[in-house]
């Protein structure tokens, strides 16, 4: 499960309730804060490259997923980030597409070599191959490692500045450890065009959604409320799976695709549920798990407020479970993560919430 990291969550501070004196402290929390993420992001500047292993001269500013679809929803060059959605930002109020879902990780030469194939809006449109996925699947693991790695500075930082945190260092080791895994799994799947992902769900909407992702979640539960992960297991030999949602909008129409592992059994039903849904509902579906799995998704700023705030209610579960009364694990993901409650959320996957032309850039 994903979890902010970078900044205390300020959710929606009334500044206006504040007293002069709070108001400057507050500030310069905001301020130490910032400071502290910009010297964790310097702390785990990598010497080398970790895909080709060469001296890196010069980081490759890579986007979390392509540009080019950020482009497309962006508003006047701003999109929505989750951080903003929920009020865990305070101090921006919108995000460039310049800046948007960027980490510095890799050589230029191997971002320009590895990723070519689906960072290509033509190949996109034609075909999604087991090489595609592959390369979508270790630009996740390389942004979500680099994202723990500096979570573990901040947590060092944190310590040193006594500043309280709700970081769990065991949890954040084990995530590295699997990125690093999974980033060298992928690196294979490209190298040698292995079958290494299969496409579980694919559609071409013939429209623009206000929405761009490309995450991997670990479900706990299918439609069905049948097990996928117990990720509540606590046991490190335990390897949670991922099921990789993207949903990329180009210029008049948007991909959406679910995939895993082809060697993965977790995600098989799931996916035979999925596809036999009605087109919208089975939509309606992979909108809720994008708000209630992950925080690494980016909005159109042309979003009402009326459905901001009820995307932002499930929003604000990602990755919690509440555990009313003594309940076993299978019990609390049923609770929290059933899809009982899918209908609830506006579905910015609809056509209904498209993106009109004038809309676009």
């Amino acid at each position: 499960m994903d979890s902010s990291y970078e900044e205390f969550k300020l959710d929606k501070i009334n500044i206006e309730s504040l007293s002069d004196e709070q108001l400057e402290e507050w500030k310069n929390l905001i301020i130490k804060l910032d400071n502290l993420n910009k010297q964790a992001e310097r702390n785990i500047k990598p010497a080398n490259c970790p895909l080709c292993g060469q001296e890196i001269t010069s980081l490759c500013k890579s986007h979390s997923l392509p540009a080019f679809v950020l482009r497309i929803i962006g508003e006047n060059g701003y999109v929505k980030s989750s951080k903003e959605l929920l009020g865990i930002d305070p101090r921006k109020s919108k995000i460039g597409i310049k800046q948007a879902g960027v980490f510095y990780s890799i050589c230029r030469e191997c971002d320009s070599r590895y990723f070519q194939d689906y960072e290509n809006s033509k190949n996109l449109k034609s075909d999604f191959t087991p090489l595609m996925m592959a390369e979508i699947a270790m630009k996740c693991s390389l942004f979500y490692l680099h994202k723990r790695n500096k979570e573990k500075a901040l947590l060092s930082l944190y310590k040193e500045n006594n500043i309280p945190y709700i970081l769990d260092e065991n949890i954040t080791d084990i995530d590295c450890n699997e990125y690093n895994e999974d980033y060298r799994y992928d690196k294979r799947q490209i190298i040698k065009n292995l079958n290494g992902y299969s496409l579980g769900y694919y559609k071409v909407l013939p429209y623009v959604t206000p929405i761009a992702c490309q995450i991997p979640i670990a479900m706990t539960v299918d439609l069905n409320n049948c097990l996928i992960n117990d990720v509540l297991y606590g046991d490190p030999a335990y390897k949670i799976e991922n099921c990789i949602i993207c949903v990329y909008p180009l210029e008049d129409q948007t991909i959406v695709a679910l995939f895993s592992r082809s060697k993965s059994k977790r995600y098989r039903s799931f996916f035979k549920q999925l596809n036999k849904l009605d087109l919208n509902i089975a939509l309606e579906k992979i909108n809720y798990l994008i708000f209630k799995y992950s925080e690494d998704y980016f909005l159109s700023r042309t979003l009402d407020e009326e459905c901001l705030d009820l995307l932002s209610a499930v929003a604000a579960e990602s990755g919690i479970f509440i555990n009313f009364g003594n309940k076993t694990r299978k019990e609390l993901y049923v609770e929290n993560y059933c899809f009982t409650k899918s209908n609830q959320i506006p579905n910015i996957l609809g056509e209904e919430y498209a993106l009109k032309i004038e809309c676009r850039p």
